[in-house]
């Protein structure tokens, strides 16, 4: 991973999932039902961070991540809701002395 790629010799749609989750900047869950492990040559173009430093590797038509996981991996990342658990304090006192 160089943020414009993914490369692998092998690895698992939850390996990807999770290798995805940095690259999209959200929760990446996998829902292939897909068991085993997989090559992955996934080229794309680093909108959604802004160009890298020092990549001159990919193409400047490279496509987004979306397009390119469905063009190249065939399968297909779906922006989605879910309920996340989340932790509310509404209030705090400093400890008192015994």
């Amino acid at each position: 991973m160089n943020g414009t790629s993914i490369v692998s010799g092998g690895m698992s749609m939850d390996q990807l999932a999770l290798a995805l989750d940095g690259e999209v900047d959200a929760d990446v869950e996998n829902q292939t039902g897909l068991p085993g492990w997989y090559v992955v040559d996934l080229t794309y173009s680093p909108a959604l961070r802004g160009p890298v430093a020092g990549d001159t590797a990919t193409p400047a038509d490279a496509p987004d991540i979306f397009t390119a996981v469905q063009e190249q991996l065939g399968v297909k990342l779906i922006r989605g809701k879910k309920l996340q658990p989340v932790l509310v304090v509404d209030h705090i006192e400093r400890p008192t002395e015994n």
